[in-house]
């Protein structure tokens, strides 16, 4: 029973990543299983989907940049920035744009630029990541 519904839900995804005109194998091997995991996390978090249809499309925007070149490492870095405490960005659809639309100018300017970016995104250096308050 669990393997149908995880053949479901796979196939799911398969048909979102059709719909955005995206395929894992434009990915580096070495990368794809991250991005795979990552984003079926986020659609199974509700993060991605029809209703967070902006969002998503950015998010899939980014993701076509991958063609197994250097991009893929800024991509993979963006992929891991979005970790439990920066994905609250993705609730506001134009901070993630700005966001996104930033790192991807960065890496269209120096793939290290990007890279960097996305790493001090995902560390918290950027002051969007939320950490646990003690009072």
């Amino acid at each position: 029973m669990q393997n149908q519904t995880d053949n479901q839900q796979t196939t799911a995804l398969d048909a979102e990543l059709e719909h955005y005109g995206f395929s894992l194998h434009s990915v580096c091997w070495g990368y794809r299983e991250i991005f795979r995991k990552t984003i079926e996390d986020l659609y199974e978090k509700g993060e991605l989907g029809s209703e967070r249809r902006q969002v998503t499309d950015k998010f899939f925007e980014l993701l076509k940049a991958s063609d197994q070149s250097s991009f893929d490492h800024v991509v993979k870095e963006f992929l891991c920035a979005l970790n439990p405490g920066t994905r609250w960005i993705l609730s506001l659809p134009g901070i993630f744009t700005d966001v996104v639309d930033l790192g991807g100018e960065l890496a269209q300017s120096k793939l290290y630029y990007g890279t960097l970016f996305f790493q001090t995104l995902g560390e918290g250096g950027s002051g969007i990541h939320l950490k646990k308050c003690v009072i």
